[in-house]
């Protein structure tokens, strides 16, 4: 309020070319709001999500279920890797999937196959936590001159 207040002195200073009374600005810019401490205030709450890397997170996949390559891909030798950012619930499976990046055609193999993932559960002091995460679905074919 204190700041406001200030704002609209200096502004009524300019444009009616009056004179503040001496001592009045220091004053004004001395005010220190007061904390209230109101019900609606924001709190410190314990975490409830972690972001981690896809590095990190790789680490913890113990269930990784491979995508069916789509025909129509395959047929026309299309290839690329499709990232997802997904939620991990406080259980290990993947809850949400949201898409990043990918080729269209490779989109909805990649998705089915992230949904069936299961990581080791995330803890952080001795409670469950929901992580936030990438996953990178690959999609290569099989080359015969390797």
């Amino acid at each position: 309020m204190g700041i406001c207040l200030v704002s609209a002195m200096l502004v009524a200073v300019q444009l009616f070319n009056l004179t503040p009374p001496l001592g009045a600005l220091p004053l004004l810019l001395q005010r220190q709001p007061s904390f209230k401490g109101y019900g609606d205030s924001p709190r410190i709450s314990s975490v409830s999500r972690l972001h981690i890397s896809e590095t990190a997170s790789a680490k913890r996949l113990w269930k990784k279920v491979e995508p069916d390559y789509p025909r129509d891909a395959k047929a026309a030798g299309v290839e690329g890797d499709v990232v997802f950012r997904i939620m991990i619930g406080t259980e290990g499976g993947v809850e949400e999937i949201h898409l990043r990046r990918g080729k269209p055609v490779l989109i909805e193999a990649a998705a089915k196959a992230v949904s069936k993932w299961r990581y080791e559960a995330y803890m952080l002091n001795g409670n469950p936590v929901e992580v936030e995460t990438f996953a990178i679905v690959r999609f290569r074919l099989p080359n015969k001159h390797r």
